[in-house]
């Protein structure tokens, strides 16, 4: 079968009868995963870990602190309460593709993560790091450096889920 590739409402017609744009979320989430585990990698090779590590606190962070402001827009979650950190942090997850499930009373889990199949091929955890700076800077927008992140249980090394917590700073 020819498609005439200019004729992007058949086109889009087609994508959207064959995807649904939970599918078609999982897969951007997914090639951008790739993308970036190999950029990752190959910094890595050529730069070192620390580089890395800076962009990482630095540049993610801020990125997280950004979406952070657009959350509080939209939902109106302004106090930097434990409840609203975890809600700001589940809607972050939900937005970038992480299937989230109630594992325990009250206790939220990620349990699908589109880049976690990228990690575990390439033996390489650089966006769970990614993750967690991405999260510590929702945090820090939110709560003011009251609260830290916390992770208690981690895909990467087999735990079948990752859990994060906001812990408050003593």
């Amino acid at each position: 079968m020819d498609m005439e590739h200019w004729k992007l409402e058949k086109l889009e017609k087609l994508l959207n009868k064959k995807l649904s744009p939970k599918d078609k979320q999982k897969m951007a989430s997914q090639t951008l995963g790739n993308i970036i585990g190999i950029l990752g990698r190959h910094l890595v090779r050529s730069d070192g870990y620390s580089v890395l590590s800076t962009v990482l606190k630095r540049e993610i962070r801020e990125l997280g602190k950004r979406d952070c402001k657009l959350l509080k827009e939209v939902t109106g979650l302004t106090e930097p309460t434990e409840e609203n950190i975890k809600s700001t942090l589940n809607m972050a997850a939900m937005v970038l593709g992480l299937k989230l499930d109630l594992i325990e009373e009250k206790k939220v889990a990620v349990v699908e993560c589109p880049f976690f199949d990228t990690l575990k091929n390439n033996k390489n955890s650089f966006m769970c790091n990614a993750c967690i700076e991405y999260s510590s800077g929702i945090i820090d927008e939110l709560a003011n450096g009251e609260f830290r992140l916390e992770r208690t249980r981690w895909l990467f090394s087999g735990d079948g889920s990752c859990i994060f917590k906001p812990v408050k700073k003593a």
